[in-house]
């Protein structure tokens, strides 16, 4: 299937559209990073686009004290794929993943 032909003008507001998200996502993230928002608040709000284009492990290299790997190690010990975005998460895994992130079960 051959892809639409934009106008200039069309290019131009797709390429705006996608910069905004990508700066949206990098900013929940550094407020993540920064604890300013809560990782279960997120997760409630996983329906919205910019929330829920975000990858789960993705998600929990951002959170203070985590990593990538620590983040792919969560991801397996849950049984949810890393590269699942956050939309994709049913309600069992989204509560199985804050349990396991809350401050009360980190780990040290």
């Amino acid at each position: 299937m051959a892809l639409p032909t934009l106008t200039p003008e069309q290019r131009k507001a797709a390429l705006d559209a996608a910069r905004a998200t990508r700066t949206a996502r990098a900013q929940i993230k550094r407020n993540l990073k920064a604890g300013i928002i809560d990782p279960a608040q997120v997760l409630d709000s996983r329906g919205d686009k910019n929330i829920g284009g975000i990858t789960v492990v993705q998600f929990i290299a951002a959170l203070p004290r985590y990593g990538r790997a620590r983040a792919e190690t969560i991801c397996a010990e849950l049984g949810i794929d890393p590269g699942k975005h956050l939309r994709a998460l049913g309600d069992q895994q989204a509560q199985r993943l804050t349990n396991r992130i809350t401050p009360t079960t980190q780990e040290n």
